[in-house]
């Protein structure tokens, strides 16, 4: 346990969140329901956990009235577990959560992004060797890039979210994220996707993806909501016309769930952002925004409130 102070706000995130019992996708890497329960218990004693409010007045005025450091709860990319886990846990305990849906996902019912589709084709593989050689048959059978090659390429990239991957699943999301070419990318892994994991594409999005219905519902009971952009993409890679079209199309579908008057802020995905993103996010009214960078805040030093660090629930 890391030692944190009273004038420190800390952020823990969490994806997915399961019961050991769950048939369908069993091998997804999860935090258990009953890790979850027993941090929850952990942090009531050591925290202060906050809601909101709690957190835009601190943001903002930088008032410390707790002997407690501070702590609040994230929740990426707007899963089922959030509301069926999670959800009735946090309000057992009058915890408010803050969750960050992929709005795309909650209206297009054949969208699944393209780093879930890599997540459970990692889970359902046999071996990682299984899935070197998935790829290496298409690259060979449908283009004319030596496998070797790219594979060298991959080897070779440093990738800043390998804290909880090994050696191979460092290499494998490489080749996927960055080495193989974008006009062969998405048949690729839609081929090894509905080969290993699923055919039915719906089915699978109503699995895993929060519905208006849900997401409205936990809203009512105070949990705060999120844009985590519409498709799930690198803000900080594109230009301004595609970030502000991300944003702004995640934001109107959140609106047009929660109402308009909502107060709604920003996670941004894969942690990348940039100038551009930030005033984008102001420009829209977006309160505060969250990366991907580890660390904590703390109120007696000066920060960004779009540029507030987290760390991952397995970090505790």
């Amino acid at each position: 346990m890391k030692l944190f102070k009273k004038n420190e706000i800390i952020s823990s995130t969490y994806h997915f969140i399961r019961s050991n019992k769950d048939k369908k996708y069993k091998n997804i890497n999860f935090f258990s329901i009953n890790q979850f329960k027993e941090q929850l218990e952990f942090f009531s004693k050591k925290f202060n956990i906050i809601d909101e409010d709690v957190f835009q007045e601190l943001l903002y005025k930088k008032k410390n009235q707790s002997a407690k450091p501070y702590l609040l709860l994230t929740f990426d990319d707007g899963y089922t577990d959030h509301y069926k886990y999670a959800f009735p846990l946090l309000s057992k305990k009058k915890i408010k959560g803050f969750f960050y849906p992929i709005t795309r996902t909650i209206n297009d019912k054949k969208f699944i992004t393209f780093t879930n589709k890599i997540h459970f084709i990692l889970s359902n593989s046999k071996n990682i060797n299984e899935l070197f050689l998935h790829v290496e048959n298409f690259i060979n059978d449908k283009t004319k890039l030596k496998f070797k090659v790219l594979l060298n390429k991959a080897k070779k990239i440093k990738y800043s979210k390998r804290r909880f991957d090994n050696k191979n699943l460092v290499i494998i999301k490489n080749m996927f994220n960055f080495v193989i070419p974008e006009k062969y990318k998405e048949t690729l892994v839609d081929k090894i996707f509905k080969k290993i994991v699923s055919k039915d594409i719906e089915e699978f999005s109503h699995d895993i993806y929060l519905n208006k219905k849900q997401i409205s519902e936990m809203s009512s009971s105070k949990m705060h909501f999120g844009t985590h952009t519409h498709s799930h993409i690198w803000l900080g890679k594109h230009t301004i016309k595609n970030q502000k079209k991300e944003i702004l199309k995640s934001v109107n579908t959140l609106k047009k769930i929660l109402g308009k008057e909502k107060k709604l802020s920003i996670c941004y995905p894969f942690g990348s952002f940039n100038a551009d993103t930030i005033q984008i996010a102001k420009n829209q009214g977006l309160i505060f925004g969250f990366s991907n960078k580890f660390g904590k805040v703390n109120l007696r030093e000066s920060f960004s409130k779009f540029k507030i660090p987290r760390f991952d629930c397995k970090d505790f």
